[in-house]
């Protein structure tokens, strides 16, 4: 289920496998900040690697990719809800922006 989110001048959107390039390009930008962190972030990430990521589709374990953009459709970043804990009514959220994009309020 594609899911899409606007506001605060952000939008915030299912991948897409079109978005695959852009996304490689933030990742390469960015790894030297985020590479510690994630650990698939590696310096020479691709646009087969990001096109992997594009095609996840709907996780069977209830997670959520999504990706962050401006109102242009300049890639921003990611965002990752995981381990959905539904009697308790939790989730985890992570994220990750892109090196350009940081301090600008994303």
């Amino acid at each position: 289920m594609e899911l899409h989110l606007e506001g605060h001048g952000l939008v915030v959107r299912s991948p897409r496998p079109a978005d695959a390039a852009a996304m490689a390009e933030a990742v390469r930008e960015s790894q030297p900040l985020i590479g510690r962190y994630l650990v698939w972030a590696i310096a020479d990430y691709g646009v087969t690697d990001a096109a992997q990521w594009c095609r996840v589709g709907d996780p069977v374990d209830g997670s959520r990719p999504m990706h962050v953009f401006d109102p242009a459709g300049t890639f921003l970043g990611g965002i990752g809800l995981h381990a959905p804990d539904l009697r308790n009514g939790k989730i985890e959220l992570g994220y990750w922006t892109r090196a350009s994009a940081r301090g600008t309020g994303v």
